[in-house]
C-alpha cells in the first residue's frame, strides 16, 4: 500500500531544494556574521594603534599594538574555520550562497563586504609601511653589527658596479 501524498517523500529528482540555512540555523549565521564583523573592526583599530605607535617612536605602545593586531589576526583566522564549518554542513560554498533567501542577512553580508573592503583599503599601506620599516631596521641593525662595514654581495647580473665604472673605481666602499 502507497502512503498517502501529503505523507510520500518528494521525487529524487525534485527541483526543490531545502533552505541550507535551516541545516544551521539563522541564529548561528547571524551570530557569526557579529564576530566577523567585531572582528574586523579590532584589526582596523589595532592597526591605527599600531600606526599610531610607530609614528610617535613608542616602542612599549608598538608592542601592545603589535600584540593586540596579533590577536585580532588569530581570531579572524579561527573565524575562518567557523566559515568552514558552517559551509561543510549547509553544502554551500559561500556564506551569501548560504543565506540567498533571507534578505535581511544579504544585506549584511553586503555591508560587511563593504566594510571589509575599505578596512583593506586603509590596512594595506600600514603593512606596506610596516614591511618596508622593518627591512630598513634590519638592514641598520646589520650595519651596526658589522661596525658600519657592508656585507659582500654578488649579483646573479654581474653586479650593479657595471653601471657605476666598476668595482675599482667605486670607493665608496
Amino acid at each position: 500500500m502507497t502512503p498517502h501524498a501529503p505523507f510520500a517523500a518528494p521525487p529524487a529528482d525534485s527541483s526543490v531544494r531545502p533552505d541550507p540555512l535551516s541545516a544551521v540555523g539563522e541564529g548561528r549565521v547571524s551570530a557569526f556574521l557579529s564576530k566577523l564583523d567585531a572582528g574586523r573592526r579590532e584589526l582596523e583599530h589595532a592597526g591605527t594603534a599600531l600606526a599610531n605607535a610607530g609614528r610617535a617612536a613608542d616602542a612599549a605602545a608598538m608592542d601592545a599594538a603589535a600584540q593586540r593586531y596579533e590577536a585580532a589576526t588569530e581570531a579572524l583566522r579561527s573565524l575562518a574555520a567557523d566559515r568552514a564549518s558552517l559551509l561543510a554542513r549547509t553544502g554551500t560554498t559561500s556564506i551569501a550562497e548560504l543565506v540567498a533567501g533571507h534578505a535581511g542577512l544579504v544585506s549584511r553580508v553586503g555591508s560587511l563586504r563593504e566594510s571589509a573592503k575599505e578596512t583593506r583599503t586603509r590596512l594595506w599601506p600600514r603593512w606596506v609601511s610596516a614591511r618596508r620599516s622593518a627591512a630598513a631596521c634590519g638592514e641598520v641593525l646589520e650595519l651596526i653589527a658589522r661596525g658600519g662595514a657592508r656585507s659582500v654581495t654578488y649579483a646573479a647580473t654581474g653586479g650593479g658596479d657595471a653601471a657605476t665604472g666598476g668595482a675599482l673605481l667605486n670607493l665608496s666602499g
